[in-house]
């Protein structure tokens, strides 16, 4: 299993924002801890830019991973789709975390509200 996010770097150019873009590779070892196995620099963020670092770590490591876990950038997504196509596949995952850090987000769902069906659900579970 293999894990693959990009982190965004903001940096000042010439009084401009800009952002740098840091793909980080890491796997668990044997005692859950986590590894980083490789990392990617790259100014544009676009599936193909992320298709080609994907591709490359791949072939370096010389095989394909069974699980590849990823944030949910549509380019990410566009890039292992296309990649799934070819042989020696490979099962594409969300990250569970960003999953829920979206739904924790959205304002239907505050601290107050979910408190609420949390209070009525113990209701109905006490009836």
């Amino acid at each position: 299993m293999l894990c693959f996010e990009i982190f965004r770097i903001p940096i000042r150019n010439n009084n401009k924002n800009k952002f740098l873009n840091v793909g980080i590779f890491t796997v668990n070892d044997t005692n859950i801890r986590l590894l980083i196995v490789g990392f990617a620099v790259f100014d544009n963020l676009n599936s193909e830019n992320i298709e080609q670092v994907l591709r490359e770590f791949f072939s370096i490591q010389k095989k394909r991973p069974q699980t590849l876990i990823t944030s949910d950038f549509k380019e990410i997504y566009d890039a292992v789709k296309y990649l799934q196509y070819s042989p020696n596949s490979f099962s594409h995952v969300i990250n569970p975390w960003i999953v829920i850090k979206h739904i924790s987000e959205l304002p239907m769902l505050s601290k107050d509200y979910l408190m609420g069906l949390l209070q009525v659900s113990m209701t109905v579970q006490d009836r």
